[in-house]
């Protein structure tokens, strides 16, 4: 009876458009890598990223590492364990070259690593160092060194010279059995494979001074050359047999990658990384954060390398960094001081025209707290924020802010009602019929201004409406049971939103939803009813939110988020079973796209109504230093977003985040049968993907049991990854985690 199990990989994670300023994280000999300086980086067929160092190499699946010494392939004191250049063949092999004359190759299937010399017992010549190869149609090897340019053969282990007296820095191999090779101080030409020359591209103000490893040849889709050379990017164009220079740089160029977007990146030795833009002809430096402490700028590269999932990587002597797409358009801004309350505010005046959006804080000093205008333009890692104080108060403890004509309103924890004029340094303390309202006892959670002008707090004791005439007789207290038998379904108020129809959502602490009608002062309620799953999910609510399509959301604390359903008066519940990360709500937000996006105290995620879909991003991965706080945050007029925290807050666009759509290659470890380890898993076992992504393994026989350690092989956000399973046909199982046991007993 055979048996079949199959494997499903889908990707939950997002990627961006590259814009504006970007970040790596870095992995170096505290992450398992043999040395912190690297040389080399390529991909091999299988997936696998080869990073080569001075002392081994060693085979990243964005898990894991693997070093592989060139001293496990001979037995003498003579082995040079310095990688000098790294090519991944398409059989699958991975060759790599060291200061020892000659070339190594890892084969995968069998674990093994072979030398073969390039004289046998002869003297060690630095000319005999290969620093570029590249593979022809049947499998050959072609071979730069510093003095001569050679063929090999893996069938017979032998190497030919094709060509001397010639420093071959960067080798690009054609179908037509040409190829382009690029030598300091004569520029790139295009040879025959009996290595005779058929055009040379002479670049200008080229110093003939050689660079150890400086220089390299690549292709774009358009079939145009990009060579690096020595300090300068060039141009040719074979069709129009022209080449022209595009920029000079400070020092000399490592290596080049191309993207379809129309960017060039190049890595220079000296002075980071730059981006040419082929179609607008834009040269800019990056400004790039490693690790969010170091630039990239005052890092010195050795080499530059973007994978099949577009993960760029690079070489340097402080270790390997490698761009985590899911951090480049979070732009988190630090703060001196605690943040208690944010608001958004779209402004305008003439003033504050080039920036467009205004952002309010509250800023907590040693005397009192005072409200800070923080406003920007296209927002950079780098950049600093203008900031600007517009109000000051006596009191410190402020917990909610309203904006209005001529000043600002402040609820505290412990000080009542305060008002500010705008520009002014002077306050006062609002006062409030002490039989509804006692500031020693009683707290203010949330504030909001309705239409006609009335101030509603959320208060630790009930709801209180401040109107606008400040008259006794016109304000209103809810809390439990008042005098005219209306009912507020809890008193401890926490949330407020003021929806489209004129109802005021109120969520409590401990007692769900009440709803108040503005005008007619009508009240319903909602709470948490644990025998009707079309109740609120928690009855402790954080944050009420409305959409563009007149949708309320209700955030709770335990709970995740709610929809509110108007015709049926019931919720429906998105948690952590739909796969939110976290159900500590703390704000929500819509984008342009009708994407909702969740802060949590895990970080943040991305819900889209329609399909349910969730994408989470970690506070990690945001740049978050602290958790983000409850109802603070809000959208610009440009559709940017912020999100507050304790010590900062986020901002960004969602319209640039894609989702990834590129699927890594799946691998599957240690198999075992019956709790014997299976002979195809003494290495590791690939699966071949098919057009539709599922992988399928037949057992000639039925086992009692088999587990098995699977992952997906990718440079970063490894964590989003989500695989499923199905066995002998059987619906699809979502898997836990990485390693995975079926009983089928």
């Amino acid at each position: 009876m055979k048996t079949n199990i199959s494997l499903l990989i889908f990707l939950l994670f997002a990627c961006t458009q590259l814009q504006g300023q970007y970040r790596f994280i870095s992995m170096g000999t505290g992450e398992g890598l043999p040395h912190d300086k690297i040389i080399s980086i390529r991909q091999d067929a299988s997936g696998f990223i080869w990073i080569g160092t001075r002392d081994g190499i060693a085979r990243y699946d964005g898990r894991d590492l693997k070093v592989i010494r060139p001293e496990q392939a001979q037995e003498t004191s003579r082995v040079d364990n310095h990688i000098v250049s790294i090519f991944p063949s398409r059989n699958g092999d991975t060759w790599f070259s060291t200061f020892q004359p000659g070339i190594y190759r890892y084969s995968l299937a069998e674990d093994k690593i072979e030398y073969f010399p390039m004289n046998a017992g002869g003297k060690v010549r630095a000319r005999d160092r290969i620093i570029s190869m590249d593979e022809d149609s049947s499998g050959k090897l072609w071979m730069g060194t510093i003095g001569e340019m050679l063929k090999f053969d893996p069938r017979d282990g032998r190497f030919q010279r094709i060509k001397g007296h010639m420093h071959v820095n960067a080798l690009l191999v054609n179908e037509d059995s040409t190829l382009w090779i690029y030598e300091p101080g004569k520029g790139v030409l295009l040879l025959n494979f009996q290595g005779e020359i058929l055009k040379q591209y002479a670049m200008p103000d080229l110093s003939g001074q050689f660079f150890y490893r400086n220089g390299t040849i690549i292709r774009d889709e358009l079939n145009i050359l990009w060579a690096g050379a020595e300090k300068s990017l060039f141009r040719i164009d074979p069709a129009s047999d022209s080449a022209e220079k595009i920029a000079d740089f400070k020092s000399p160029v490592m290596n080049l990658v191309t993207r379809k977007s129309g960017e060039i990146w190049i890595a220079s030795a000296q002075h980071g990384l730059h981006i040419y833009n082929r179609y607008t002809e834009e040269l800019k430096n990056v400004e790039a954060r490693l690790n969010d402490s170091d630039w990239l700028s005052e890092t010195p590269l050795q080499d530059i390398y973007m994978d099949r999932s577009d993960v760029v990587y690079l070489a340097s002597a402080r270790g390997v960094h490698i761009m985590d797409w899911s951090r480049q358009f979070f732009h988190f801004f630090p703060t001196e001081s605690r943040i208690d309350e944010f608001q958004v505010v779209n402004f305008g005046g003439r003033l504050l025209e080039p920036f467009g959006n205004t952002i309010y804080r509250v800023k907590t000093l040693d005397r009192g707290s005072e409200i800070i205008q923080t406003h920007y333009k296209d927002p950079g890692y780098k950049n600093k924020v203008k900031e600007k104080q517009v109000a000051s108060f006596d009191p410190k403890d402020l917990s909610a802010i309203v904006r209005v004509k001529d000043g600002y309103y402040a609820g505290t924890l412990k000080h009542g009602l305060w008002f500010s004029k705008s520009g002014s340094d002077s306050n006062e303390n609002i006062p409030i019929p002490k039989a509804l309202f006692d500031p020693e006892k009683h707290q203010i959670n949330d504030m909001i201004i309705d239409l006609k002008k009335n101030l509603w707090l959320a208060c630790s004791h009930g709801l209180l409406k401040v109107p606008a005439s400040l008259r006794p007789r016109d304000y209103l207290f809810l809390s439990g049971m008042d005098g005219a038998g209306k009912v507020l379904s809890g008193g401890r108020c926490k949330a407020l939103l003021l929806d489209s129809q004129g109802w005021l959502w109120v969520g409590t602490l401990h007692s769900g939803i009440t709803l108040v009608h503005t005008d007619t002062e009508e009240i319903r309620t909602f709470g948490r009813n644990p025998g009707n799953d079309q109740s609120l999910s928690n009855s402790s609510v954080s944050c009420i939110y409305e959409d563009s399509r007149g949708m309320v959301w209700v955030g709770t604390n335990g709970g995740g988020i709610n929809s509110f359903n108007r015709a049926t008066n019931s919720f429906s519940n998105v948690s952590i079973a739909d796969g939110l990360a976290d159900n500590e709500i703390c704000s929500i937000l819509e984008d342009d796209g009708g994407k909702l996006w969740v802060s949590h105290l895990k970080g943040l995620s991305c819900f889209t109504p329609e399909t349910g879909k969730i994408i989470n991003y970690s506070n990690h991965e945001l740049g978050v230093k602290e958790a983000f706080i409850k109802r603070n945050a809000g959208r610009l007029e440009d559709g940017t977003l912020v999100f507050g925290s304790i010590k900062g807050f986020l901002v960004f666009d969602p319209s640039r985040v894609v989702e990834n759509s590129i699927v890594p290659q799946l691998f599957i470890d240690q198999l075992s049968v019956n709790g014997i380890p299976h002979n195809s898993t003494q290495n590791r076992l690939r699966i071949e993907r098919s057009v539709t992504g599922i992988q399928r393994l037949e057992l000639k026989k039925k086992p009692s049991s088999i587990s098995f350690d699977v992952h997906a092989l990718s440079g970063v956000s490894q964590h989003k990854n989500r695989i499923r399973y199905s066995w002998n046909d059987s619906d699809w199982i979502l898997m836990g985690g990485e390693t995975h046991t079926i009983n089928l007993m």
